[in-house]
């Protein structure tokens, strides 16, 4: 087993490095007050350097990481950083099983990730956390993440090369979700955690105790609305891209009669997708998807696409709010935060960098 989940020292690097942009956040822990932020950077994603969480191109990579902590003022020799892990190369599920101790929970955890991958054990990370306390069944709701072992040990070798001291590998959403447990603690209700980034949209449903109780991805994010534009308007996906950006910044996304179609189908797409995974979750029960979910938190950097907000509170019935990832935060007035950047963006880089706060010993 491997420490997907934590690590506990004074101060931490959180680094999400996305496939459009990369994401840097410092902070510093201090018990007796919220942590303060020492730093915040981001940068463009060489274009192709990563796909879906695996290296293509580890040389553009290292140059761009290595501006994004120059940007952010840290000192990146044998600073301690923790990573953000996404895509096909990540796993995540949640299975009830019989409460256990010691070796025999390992060994039935390693059983039911082995359900799940289709591949050699071996060859992936596998960690897990307990989420719920033994019920009168005797048993235990469990999270299992695993991570694909080459690609980890890819991304380390490469931070390694560039002087950091890479500490813990996290999954994103289980980030997100971090960051919103801290902003909203006091908020108990059943909330949809929605991060949704350039590849995918990760989904987390949370119980009004905090208690996660659906953990999945959906294979459409950004790059979904960005292809169906180039594709339908035969242009190239760099001006796909900035129609969409430009689109969703100014609204024509959804008034341009000759866009606004594409636009529409991809939110609804996205729309449908989420209602299936919800509706597995509540076992397909016309009507009661909705009726899980009080509020939606949004993160990512595609979560601003025009109209997919709005879309998202008329579908399932409930208010939708940006994670306002600072709200929780000690920002000192030296910190620049680029005016370019939406907070909620950051939610990611934030959430790893507060697994410094050692929720589970790596």
């Amino acid at each position: 087993m491997f420490g997907l989940f934590g690590t506990n020292d004074n101060q931490s690097v959180g680094l999400d490095i996305g496939s459009s942009h990369i994401k840097c956040v410092g902070l510093k822990n201090n018990k007796s007050k919220n942590p303060r932020v020492f730093a915040v950077g981001v940068v463009p994603t060489p274009h192709g350097a990563i796909s879906d969480g695996t290296l293509i191109d580890s040389k553009a990579l290292k140059i761009a990481i290595t501006n994004t902590f120059e940007e952010a003022k840290i000192k990146i020799r044998d600073q301690n950083v923790v990573v953000g892990l996404k895509g096909l190369n990540l796993l995540f599920k949640r299975v009830i099983i019989p409460f256990q101790e010691g070796p025999e929970l390992t060994e039935q955890i390693l059983l039911e990730a082995q359900q799940q991958i289709d591949s050699d054990l071996q060859d992936w990370i596998v960690d897990y956390q307990i989420l719920t306390e033994r019920d009168e069944q005797g048993q235990i709701a469990v999270l299992i993440v695993a991570g694909r072992r080459a690609p980890i040990e890819d991304i380390h070798r490469m931070l390694i090369d560039i002087g950091t001291r890479p500490v813990v590998f996290d999954c994103d959403l289980l980030a997100v979700a971090n960051i919103h447990e801290l902003c909203y603690r006091d908020v108990r209700e059943n909330a949809l955690v929605l991060d949704i980034g350039n590849d995918s949209t990760k989904v987390m449903l949370k119980d009004a105790a905090g208690v996660p109780t659906l953990v999945r991805s959906i294979s459409i994010g950004g790059s979904h609305l960005t292809e169906s534009l180039s594709r339908s308007l035969s242009i190239d996906l760099q001006r796909g891209e900035a129609l969409k950006v430009s689109g969703s910044q100014s609204g024509s996304l959804l008034q341009d009669p000759n866009i606004a179609g594409i636009a529409t189908r991809h939110i609804d797409e996205l729309l449908a997708e989420l209602n299936q995974t919800l509706d597995f979750y509540t076992g397909g029960a016309t009507g009661e998807a909705a009726n899980k979910v009080d509020s939606i938190f949004l993160s990512g950097g595609a979560a601003t696409t025009a109209g997919l907000a709005h879309a998202l509170s008329q579908g399932l019935r409930a208010k939708v709010e940006f994670i306002d990832p600072f709200r929780a935060l000690d920002v000192p007035a030296r910190i620049h935060i680029p005016d370019d950047v939406q907070a909620h963006v950051f939610a990611t880089s934030i959430g790893l960098a507060l697994r410094s706060n050692g929720d589970k010993p790596a």
